[in-house]
């Protein structure tokens, strides 16, 4: 475009923006190449309050920087005190110096340092794009988490920073003043020129920085940061500490209560009607009887329900070594619980001592009748615990219920005339009748009739010895029922739960039948879960033995192909 042109706006040619590029004038590389007087005019002086806001970035950037400055020391500091706990990476380990034998650790040889290490200090890596594992000690794989977490991969060096003084000793001595440091520190593998650290001091730049601080400043300062450092501690130990803060504050109160003769524990409950859920939340013990020798207990906590079957309805807590006044805090919690056995049923709390080379010994005993629970609130109890002995005789004759079969959660998930899902969520408080040993169970779904044989044949895998099993998305079905009337009322579908011994014939534990003309549970959660399309209908039921079940036609159920149990449909 040439220079007589009218339009203001014009693309100035390659020799006009060379041109600029040359001259330090302000108009750099500007599109307007005819009229310079539409420049924006020189910007005048700043405002103060504009400079408040510059000197605000300023001194929040310089903060940054000493914050990032420190980070970066603390993590030097911790690799500092990892050096200096080497052994000699020979004949003993180079981290904890544990010596190697035939009897002893077996060495492991480091890719980086080439020292050998001991299988607890060893950390084992993959190289992704050979799939190569190398082995590296404890010091080098710290090293490298040092180079990925300060970008020195980027710098090619470790980036200024500021190691923190130790804390101060008990004898009061002078708070030894940060070192600056910057590129390398002292050289773990021998090689200073390649990965190693070197220290060098960078006087000139404390200078610069440090030159607006006051000294009195910088003390306090110095004094938080060793404060903070000793202060670090993991997770647990705090949690300890607090819980010890509290028991020493509950102490005083504790004391002036009655504990009896074998002491008291302290705990709550609490009945989700809506999850069929009982929460028992075991607080603490008081005063416990000691029954070793040094004058101490090994206590802990196992509920039962009765009555009941005890093996299927019991839960425990921890034990708490050489403690005559625990603190478990610990949060147990029975599934399937139905409003007739809040009604019904008791919990009993045993408080046991444990030893490890005889039987455990009983220190006391207490229960609770669960028929005053409110649903969804919150009962504290504070009871004295009774002999055992005593105890038992009492209930001996309130064991009539043992022979419960346990409870199964089935999830029902109904598309309209698509697919139905079946979901096998969980078991609860399982024992085979007859039998005193925990089951193995696994659960058997099956929807008769069927076009053909074994079409909708499905079963879980096998959890070994547990009463309350979780079977997980595993025992999740989905049945493609668009060429099939599911809703028809002939139609029908069991479950079974079967105690597998590893042997071809398996033990029957209970079952329930699911269909619109069977008695029970199992019609109303079938019925709402075909009127509920699209939604998912998750219920509780009992199971049920072979005189429990009963359906609307004339017909009969197998129940395993390989046993000859069946059970009647009337």
């Amino acid at each position: 475009m040439s220079k007589e042109a009218s339009h203001k706006w014009g693309y100035p040619t390659d020799r006009e923006l060379f041109m600029r590029a040359r001259l330090n004038n302000g108009l750099g590389w500007s599109f307007k190449s005819i009229n310079s007087d539409l420049r924006s005019p020189v910007s005048q002086a700043f405002s103060k309050e504009e400079l408040e806001k510059i000197k605000m970035v300023m001194e929040r950037h310089k903060n940054s920087i000493e914050e990032e400055e420190e980070r970066i020391g603390k993590m030097m500091k911790k690799f500092n005190n990892m050096k200096s706990i080497q052994g000699d990476g020979t004949k003993a380990c180079s981290f904890c110096n544990t010596s190697f034998g035939l009897f002893k650790a077996k060495p492991y040889r480091c890719h980086l340092c080439k020292r050998n290490v001991c299988g607890k200090c060893k950390v084992e890596t993959e190289k992704r794009q050979i799939v190569i594992q190398k082995i590296l000690c404890r010091i080098c794989s710290e090293y490298r988490e040092i180079w990925k977490k300060t970008n020195a991969w980027f710098f090619g060096d470790i980036p200024k920073h500021v190691i923190p003084p130790d804390p101060p000793a008990k004898h009061n001595s002078p708070i030894v003043p940060k070192s600056r440091c910057e590129g390398k520190s002292e050289g773990y593998w021998g090689d200073a020129n390649s990965s190693d650290f070197a220290t060098t001091s960078d006087s000139s730049d404390d200078d610069d920085d440090t030159s607006s601080i006051d000294s009195s400043e910088e003390d306090t300062k110095d004094q938080k940061d060793s404060s903070s450092e000793a202060s670090v501690l993991k997770e647990d130990q705090v949690l300890d500490t607090i819980i010890a803060q509290d028991n020493e504050a509950n102490q005083e109160e504790e004391d002036d209560l009655e504990t009896g003769e074998f002491g008291a524990i302290k705990f709550s409950l609490q009945y989700d009607q809506i999850e069929q859920m009982l929460n028992v939340h075991v607080i603490s013990g008081h005063k416990l009887k000691s029954m070793d020798v040094g004058g101490t207990s090994d206590p802990y906590v196992k509920c039962n329900l009765i009555p009941g079957n005890p093996k299927a309805t019991k839960l425990k807590t921890m034990r708490k070594e050489c403690d005559l006044n625990p603190y478990f805090n610990e949060k147990l919690a029975y599934h399937g619980i139905f409003d007739t056995d809040i009604n019904t049923k008791l919990l009993r709390l045993t408080v046991l001592d444990y030893d490890r080379m005889t039987t455990n010994d009983m220190i006391g005993v207490t229960t609770v009748a669960l028929a005053g629970l409110v649903p969804q609130k919150q009962h504290f109890y504070r009871e004295v615990l009774k002999e055992p002995l005593d105890l038992e005789r009492e209930e001996s004759g309130g064991m009539a219920g043992a022979g419960d079969r346990g409870r199964i959660q089935i999830s029902l998930h109904y598309q309209a005339k698509k697919e139905l899902k079946v979901s096998i969520v969980r078991c609860s408080m399982l024992m085979v009748p007859g039998s005193d040993c925990l089951p193995n169970p696994m659960v058997k779904v099956n929807i008769k009739p069927s076009p053909k044989k074994n079409l909708f044949k499905r079963k879980t895998e096998v959890v070994k010895k547990t009463a309350n099993p979780e079977f997980g998305p595993k025992a999740s079905f989905s049945y493609d029922v668009s060429d099939f009337d599911i809703e028809s009322p002939d139609k029908c579908m069991e479950v079974s739960v079967w105690d597998c011994t590893g042997l071809k014939r398996h033990s029957y534990i209970g079952g329930i039948v699911l269909g619109k003309d069977v008695t029970g549970s199992g019609s109303s959660h079938w019925n709402d879960a075909l009127q509920s399309s699209g939604y998912r209908i998750k219920r509780w039921h009992r199971l049920e033995g072979e005189e429990g079940r009963t359906v609307g036609d004339n017909s009969s159920i197998e129940l395993n192909d390989g046993n000859s149990m069946t059970h009647s449909i009337t």
